[in-house]
C-alpha cells in the first residue's frame, strides 16, 4: 500500500531506479561506492511521468 500526502494510491508499484548513476560534478554523490544523493536522485527521477515519492519515501509509478 502507497501513500502520498496521507491519500492511499492505488494502481502503483515499485519504480526501479536502479539505472541511477552518481553525477561525477557533484560533490555529494559518490562515485567510488555508487551511491547516488537525493537531490541528483530526486532531480532526475522528478520529470518522469506517472511517478511519484510516497510518504515512506519510495518511488513508485503507475500501472500500465
Amino acid at each position: 500500500m502507497f501513500y502520498d500526502w496521507g491519500k492511499k494510491l492505488i494502481g502503483y508499484e515499485y519504480y526501479d531506479i536502479s539505472f541511477l548513476k552518481p553525477d561525477k560534478n557533484c560533490s555529494t554523490c559518490d562515485i567510488y561506492n555508487d551511491y547516488v544523493c537525493s537531490h541528483c536522485e530526486i532531480e532526475t527521477i522528478s520529470g518522469t511521468p506517472n511517478v511519484k515519492y510516497t510518504d515512506d519515501l519510495e518511488w513508485v509509478i503507475k500501472k500500465k
